[in-house]
């Protein structure tokens, strides 16, 4: 059984390794020490948790020398199989995570302003109700402005027609006031010819009364 497992770790060393470039991560649940050359006999310098990212520099067979921290000391090399370019799937699941709490960020973003833009609709409906309440208003008072018109131009045809009556009326009242005139100056110079007649008659008749009167005679 042991020289069994002797056997599989063999394989699993002597196994072709895919060639690192770029980000690589350290695979899930390892912790990995880092050493100062190629070999397990080389002096442990560090250890390198799950998931960590590094930045690999060279390789050497089985191993892979990779920068773990920002100074130029942090280097050191390690088992290539206990690297992986892929990202680790707790990486992969928090990308998932902050990509659905900025979706969620996004939605209630969206929400609040849905709900303004229903307040700004609600109150431009409003305000398109109050200005038709308003138009309608003016329209009637239009309507009431265009009745007095017409009842104005019906008036003002009216007194031109009671106008015209009037004038009429007038040049009549004229014609007959004249004719009037005329009548009573004629009736005064009829009563004034009949008085003189009377009149002239009457000294006429007393001159012959008084000269028979001078001869000594009588009427009879």
């Amino acid at each position: 059984m042991g020289n069994m497992l002797i056997f599989i770790w063999v394989i699993v060393l002597l196994a072709p390794l895919p060639v690192l470039a770029g980000p690589t991560y350290v695979i899930d649940d390892f912790e990995v020490a880092v050493r100062t050359g190629t070999g397990t006999d080389a002096k442990i310098v560090g250890y390198l948790k799950s998931y960590q990212e590094v930045e690999s520099l060279e390789e050497d067979g089985n191993w892979a020398k990779v920068k773990y921290g920002p100074r130029e000391d942090q280097q050191g090399w390690i088992l290539k199989k206990f690297l992986s370019p892929d990202l680790p799937k707790i990486y992969r699941y928090k990308s998932v995570k902050d990509r659905n709490v900025n979706l969620t960020n996004e939605v209630n973003v969206m929400k609040q302003e849905n709900t303004k833009l229903t307040n700004n609709i609600s109150k431009l409906e409003k305000d398109i109700q109050d200005q038709r309440k308003e138009l309608e208003t003016l329209n009637q008072g239009i309507q009431k402005m265009e009745q007095v018109r017409s009842s104005y131009s019906k008036l003002s045809r009216q007194q031109k027609e009671i106008d015209n009556v009037v004038k009429h009326q007038e040049t009549e009242l004229g014609a007959m006031l004249s004719q009037k005139e005329k009548i009573d100056l004629d009736s005064q110079l009829h009563w004034l010819v009949s008085v003189g007649g009377v009149a002239l008659a009457g000294i006429l008749l007393g001159l012959v009364v008084f000269r028979r009167k001078d001869r000594g005679g009588g009427l009879y």
